[in-house]
């Protein structure tokens, strides 16, 4: 119905517009070079209108086509990125099951088409990790890096991490290093590092890097704390090894609140013992047992005899009290006694020790007091027979105990 009355009124616009240019009297001459065209005037103007007609046409099919053109691009982008995304979600699907090379397979397909192609080509990595394809996992890296210029920091971190479970450590160190150096310390930056300076054992350098760890929470405050007693207490031990003169420097740079802490003087005064500066190890010992009492810092305090044994025995034996049920401040009392020659409080020192908890330092040092004592060879025997029973014990769990496990592992 809308076409009829567009064609009448067509008809009657042209109509009119016929009758109108009929009636004007006139012609149009257009010239070129020697050559001349003439024409009434109104059919110059339906020439005119029909070129104006025919350009308008024209322009709306070119129009057209480029729009359907545009429509049909975006329709097969549309497309592909859809099934881009099916890929990828296939290809997680794959690696959560553990079926690395096809899930490697879908990341990289799926990245020729992905909206974010750095998500698929950090995936395909994780995949060629897992099959210890480690050439293949950089390159995957690597093209993750040349597509997302401004993800390098993601890209390394990623590549670092992986390093680091597939235990490249140095590898990872210098990735993570590099960041360090231009200042990029994310707390997951620093972590790493931490573990990978911790795997390696560079205890320097992870005792540096405490206090950035500490800072920033990295750690929970237990972890933390095993972690700083660990890196102090090696770096003290690698100091041992170079003399006693270069330990004690060492002990000195450390703050007051570590020289405080009764398990770094127990490692400091081990180490001092080993040396043979039993002298001073005995006077930090002392130190700090005025501030309490300790059954660790009482066991070394025992091995540090020999300074003046008398004094030695007498400050040791204050603690009695607090130690009444502490086998080490009885085997520490009977080692003194034994230094001060008093054989029957060594004696009776020593069993109680063994008494409160059967233990191999109390049987040796008892085996020679009693031959101080001049005790008969029977009594020896049954000593003797019971440090090597003690001993089997301790480095053979009962048949018992074995048969059992060995049941509950049938099962």
């Amino acid at each position: 119905m809308k076409l009829v009355r567009l064609g009448l009124l067509a008809i009657i616009v042209g109509a009119i517009m016929a009758w109108i240019i009929k009636s004007q009297e006139g012609f149009v001459i257009l010239a070129w070079d020697k050559h001349a065209i003439e024409m009434r005037l109104w059919l110059f103007g339906a020439l005119l209108l029909m070129l104006i007609i025919a350009i308008s046409v024209l322009s709306w099919f070119f129009m057209s086509v480029k729009r359907s053109g545009r429509q049909l691009k975006r329709w097969k982008d549309h497309r592909g990125e859809k099934k881009s995304r099916n890929q990828t979600l296939a290809g997680l699907i794959a690696l959560t099951e553990g079926r690395f090379e096809k899930a490697e397979q879908l990341f990289n397909k799926s990245a020729e088409k992905a909206e974010n192609r750095l998500i698929n080509y950090l995936l395909a990595a994780k995949a060629a990790q897992e099959q210890k394809d480690f050439v293949k996992r950089d390159d995957y890296l690597q093209q993750a890096a040349e597509n997302e210029p401004d993800a390098n920091i993601a890209v390394s971190v990623t590549q670092a991490d992986l390093q680091y479970e597939s235990g490249q450590f140095e590898h990872a160190l210098a990735s993570l290093a590099q960041l360090w150096g231009h200042r990029q310390r994310h707390p997951y930056v620093l972590k790493l590092l931490g573990k990978c300076y911790y795997r390696l054992k560079d205890w320097t350098k992870l005792y540096d890097l405490l206090p950035e760890i500490k800072k920033n929470q990295i750690l929970n405050t237990d972890h933390f704390l095993q972690i700083e007693f660990e890196c102090t207490a090696e770096l003290l031990k690698l100091e041992a090894q170079k003399g006693c003169e270069q330990l004690q420097q060492r002990w000195q740079s450390l703050s007051s609140e570590y020289q405080k802490n009764r398990r770094y003087v127990c490692v400091y005064a081990q180490l001092l013992i080993e040396l043979g500066a039993k002298a001073e190890a005995e006077a930090i010992l002392r130190s700090t047992l005025k501030r309490g009492y300790h059954h660790d810092l009482i066991y070394w305090y025992g091995s540090a005899a020999g300074r003046d044994n008398k004094s030695q025995l007498n400050f040791a034996e204050s603690f009695k009290a607090e130690g009444a049920n502490d086998w080490q401040l009885h085997s520490t009392l009977g080692q003194l006694s034994f230094h001060n020659e008093l054989w029957g409080k060594a004696k009776e020192y020593l069993s109680r020790s063994i008494q409160i908890k059967p233990n191999l330092e109390s049987y040796r040092l008892l085996v020679k007091t009693l031959e101080k004592l001049g005790e008969t060879n029977d009594q020896l025997n049954r000593l003797l027979s019971s440090a090597l029973e003690y001993a089997f014990d301790e480095s053979h769990p009962r048949l018992l105990n074995r048969n059992t496990e060995n049941l509950l592992t049938s099962e």
